[in-house]
């Protein structure tokens, strides 16, 4: 019986022609075998390559399909990212960083397929496409080993569940948000640390959130009513992040006097980018977290909760989810 992956590769595809602390950057490089399982590799591929033909295929027919140019934009970011997605999981080491041979390992069949025509047409097949790649990731990084590889994945179910998020918030492909960005680095073979460190960097990056929010609420006299809701939340949040360090047998630190603040705080029209920056660092956080966490454990389980919840934030305040979210 066909699957909703063959039935949307079948139908969409085509060949595609040329086409706080840390917790990523500063680790050293683990040892051992750094790529994750080949079919499970090539799932992914095929998924990336659907995605990538759909959101082009938008890009090049929104204006006379009449959809918005934020749609366009957003689909034009996405296809540059899926592309370079693409690019990764076929090559001999998907982990090989910015050095590694892009020459391709895994063969993909080029079918040739009727592109959609329409706009809710194209519109309803992305969000499946999504939905789709969002799952697998979802049930490969579940079953990944803690390491580099499980960082890997960690990172593509983050892009593709905030594309499906998208998709299920817009839509219509109104107001999608920001564009994906190219962001600061590309998957490596590096270590991802072990949880409690992983728990400890979210909740730095969490107290850093609170503390611009309550320093950008003050410098407005509290009429940042949105900010003011936002920093409830992350209460909230960072409550349940200190019980779990709590729970390891560990005491959780408490906030920083202050925190360095990504832009001028004395310039109110700064303050959603340094509110979308701070947002997008947590974003990364929770990535970081997931691919520390033990595999098919409630730990991962939780971080991934976190990154559902998350992906989405910073792009409402005009940071853009990085093609490789956490490779930061």
């Amino acid at each position: 019986m066909p699957t909703r992956r063959s039935f949307l590769f079948a139908a969409l595809t085509v060949a595609l022609v040329g086409c706080a602390p840390s917790p990523v950057v500063n680790a050293p490089r683990a040892r051992g075998s750094l790529k994750p399982a080949t079919d499970a590799l090539r799932t992914a591929a095929l998924d990336e390559q659907a995605l990538a033909t759909l959101t082009g295929t938008i890009a090049q027919q929104g204006e006379s399909w009449r959809l918005s140019t934020a749609t366009t934009a957003w689909c034009s970011g996405a296809t540059t990212a899926h592309r370079e997605h693409l690019t990764t999981l076929v090559r001999a080491d998907p982990l090989g960083g910015v050095n590694a041979d892009d020459s391709p390992v895994i063969d993909l069949p080029a079918t040739t397929a009727v592109p959609p025509q329409d706009a809710a047409g194209a519109l309803a097949q992305l969000a499946a496409g999504y939905a789709t790649a969002a799952d697998h990731c979802r049930s490969t990084l579940m079953a990944a080993p803690t390491g580099p590889g499980s960082l890997l994945w960690a990172s593509l179910y983050c892009f593709s569940t905030a594309g499906a998020a998208t998709l299920a918030a817009h839509p219509d492909g109104t107001s999608p948000g920001t564009p994906p960005v190219a962001g600061q680095a590309v998957p490596t073979g590096i270590s991802v640390g072990s949880r409690d460190d992983r728990l400890a960097a979210l909740l730095s990056r969490i107290d850093a959130l609170r503390y611009g929010l309550e320093t950008m609420i003050g410098r407005s006299g509290g009429a940042r009513t949105d900010m003011k809701q936002r920093r409830t939340a992350v209460d909230n949040v960072r409550n349940q992040v200190a019980a779990q360090i709590t729970a390891g047998s560990a005491t959780p630190a408490g906030p920083a006097i202050d925190y360095e603040l990504p832009g001028d705080v004395t310039n109110p029209t700064s303050w959603d980018a340094i509110w979308g920056e701070l947002e997008a660092a947590v974003l990364s956080a929770w990535v970081s977290l997931a691919a520390a966490s033990d595999a098919d454990s409630d730990g991962r389980r939780s971080a991934m909760a976190g990154i559902d919840a998350q992906c989405l934030v910073p792009g409402q305040h005009g940071v853009g989810l990085a093609w490789w979210p956490s490779w930061v």
